[in-house]
């Protein structure tokens, strides 16, 4: 089967994930489009447009694409208790305005950032997709919702939605951690490097 470039916008391209996904979907052939409220932290691949706008305003690119990446989130659980308005309102709010527009604009795909935390503290690791959530801070209450409106507009408008729950996220090539920078390294027995905590497994659900 012939390959087609897909067009993809890919939100929060600034951030830890969003610059690896921006590289990895243009090394793979598809044409991305970035956005994020922050400049680019590092060059964008050659021929990617950036967009610097924020989420919350829907203020986004009057245009169609073939999938939405949405990354772009307020993130930490112990911010998320001094700040839970700020974080309704990006995290829902945002992600609600994204969805509506793909909607307006017929994109029929959409695939959202979503987290472990859902879990709740209490979840036998490995979780499973069918693990009952149970979020125990704003920011995971967040990231509940924002999957719970993607199920909502697929049943309603027909969208194809995926929610990857994210665990701790590491970068071979950096010495840091998409949800914790500060987290040091330590060697491990086969001495490759990893977290120093025990939930830095790279473990992904999809929700849809």
């Amino acid at each position: 089967m012939d390959f087609k470039p897909l067009s993809v916008l890919v939100t929060g391209s600034s951030g830890f994930i969003g610059r690896h996904v921006v590289r990895h979907l243009h090394e793979e052939g598809h044409k991305i489009t970035a956005l994020d409220h922050m400049p680019p932290t590092e060059p964008l691949p050659d021929g990617v447009p950036f967009y610097q706008c924020d989420i919350r305003d829907g203020l986004l690119p009057n245009r169609s694409f073939d999938a939405v990446v949405h990354l772009a989130a307020l993130a930490g659980v112990r911010p998320s208790i001094h700040d839970p308005i700020g974080y309704e309102f990006t995290n829902v709010i945002g992600t609600i305005r994204l969805l509506d527009f793909c909607r307006r604009m017929e994109i029929p795909a959409f695939v959202f950032a979503s987290s472990s935390s859902v879990y709740g503290p209490d979840t036998p690791l490995p979780a499973r997709e069918d693990s009952q959530p149970n979020p125990c801070s704003p920011y995971s209450l967040t990231k509940l919702h924002g999957e719970q409106w993607g199920q909502l507009y697929a049943r309603l408008h027909g969208l194809r939605f995926l929610a990857l729950r994210f665990f701790s996220v590491w970068d071979s090539c950096h010495d840091r951690n998409a949800s914790d920078p500060t987290l040091p390294w330590k060697p491990s027995a086969d001495g490759s490097r990893r977290a120093s905590r025990s939930s830095s497994t790279a473990t992904a659900a999809s929700a849809g």
